[in-house]
């Protein structure tokens, strides 16, 4: 049976993002099994087109803030447009992504006029902030009122990896399983722009490349990866650092660049396949709540060394030390502790890339992941 499927998701590209990825994605992998998939999202302004895949994309004229991560709804009559065109279509199936943007609360309501369960799918392991300032108070508070919200239209909840169920758990919300990230590695090497960053940096083939590719805020690592590279260069010659990614920390960034370190900006998915296909190993020494990263199982399909922090999801793609390695922290000395092992075992370095490599691309694809939601629909419409 073919099924018309909202998706809703605070953003959506060009926004750069893991979420992003994930909504896209799946959308697309719907979509070429018969269903009907409608994207609704966040922008700066109203819009209603069909993407070159067959997906309807309705964008909610919204301002963005908190750095670019938070869209709320602008009162105005194109964003009246945007909710009307929400009650056009009878809905089979309502899939909200993440818990607490205001759109997530659309969601839940699209699902009520359609008289069916919502599908909440978490993508996180944590408040969104951790600090003790007021904002951060401000912001655990919001969060956990939106969650209480949400609740109240009983919806079936979802972890993107064990670590979000385990998550969700700690608020008291039993999650029915995981819908897990995933990618398809053949399509994401075919994507490749093709670029030689090497020729392009002007870097040498001897030369171990590190890349880190991610938003630039404090919580992803990034300043910690800059410091450790500062001793992985005190110890060995032929290794370079390229970041890739923009936010607050960009100037910073820029400002530390040298002969062993690269800034290259935001890139587009083919640019980030091209860079991954250049590096040696994959870094992402992140203290950011998140659910299970996309860019490990990007950069993994690219035969990339991982180096990455326990975050939820790190241990489904590298379940032992053999698929890569998941440091004890984020300290500096850790991150270069295990980065210098990497560089100075080329062996072991490339076996690792070669299984984590294969073992992405059999235990997170998006045939499965897809097939595993219809699955859900189907048992949610027979109930």
């Amino acid at each position: 049976m073919k099924y018309n499927i909202a998706l809703y998701t605070a953003y959506y590209a060009p926004h750069i993002g893991g979420v992003e990825r994930f909504v896209e994605s799946l959308a697309d992998k719907l979509q070429s099994q018969g269903h009907c998939v409608t994207i609704f999202t966040s922008a700066s302004s109203f819009s209603d087109q069909i993407t070159n895949t067959g997906t309807r994309l309705i964008t909610i004229p919204s301002f963005s803030i908190m750095g670019d991560r938070f869209p709320l709804p602008k009162p105005t009559p194109s964003c009246l447009r945007a909710l009307q065109a929400q009650k056009e279509v009878a809905f089979d199936a309502v899939i909200v992504n993440t818990r607490y943007y205001p759109i997530s609360l659309m969601g839940c309501l699209t699902a009520k006029r359609n008289k069916i369960q919502p599908i909440i799918i978490d993508h996180s392991s944590g408040f969104l902030s951790k600090t003790d300032s007021i904002a951060g108070f401000a912001i655990r508070i919001w969060e956990r009122a939106m969650t209480s919200l949400l609740n109240l239209f009983k919806p079936n909840y979802y972890g993107v990896s064990q670590g979000s169920v385990r998550w969700l758990k700690s608020l008291r919300i039993d999650a029915n399983g995981v819908i897990p990230n995933s990618i398809d590695a053949d399509a994401y090497k075919q994507i490749n722009s093709n670029i030689d960053w090497r020729t392009k940096l002007s870097i040498g083939e001897d030369t171990c490349i590190v890349s880190y590719v991610g938003r630039l805020v404090p919580e992803k690592g990034v300043t910690n990866l800059i410091a450790a590279m500062k001793q992985v260069a005190g110890a060995e010659d032929d290794v370079a650092l390229v970041i890739a990614g923009n936010g607050p920390l960009e100037q910073e960034v820029k400002q530390v660049t040298s002969h062993s370190v690269y800034y290259v900006g935001p890139l587009a998915p083919a640019d980030i396949s091209s860079l991954f296909a250049s590096s040696n190993i994959f870094c992402l020494p992140t203290e950011y709540p998140e659910g299970l990263p996309t860019v490990l199982l990007e950069a993994a399909s690219q035969n990339n060394a991982i180096v990455v922090s326990n975050c939820a999801g790190a241990k489904e793609v590298i379940p032992d030390d053999s698929y890569g390695t998941i440091v004890s922290s984020t300290a500096p000395n850790d991150i270069a502790e295990a980065i210098l092992h990497y560089v100075r075992n080329p062996k072991e370095r490339e076996e690792a890339s070669v299984k984590v490599n294969h073992h992405i691309a059999h235990a997170f694809s998006w045939d499965a992941t897809a097939s595993k939601v219809v699955r859900l629909i189907d048992e949610s419409l027979h109930k």
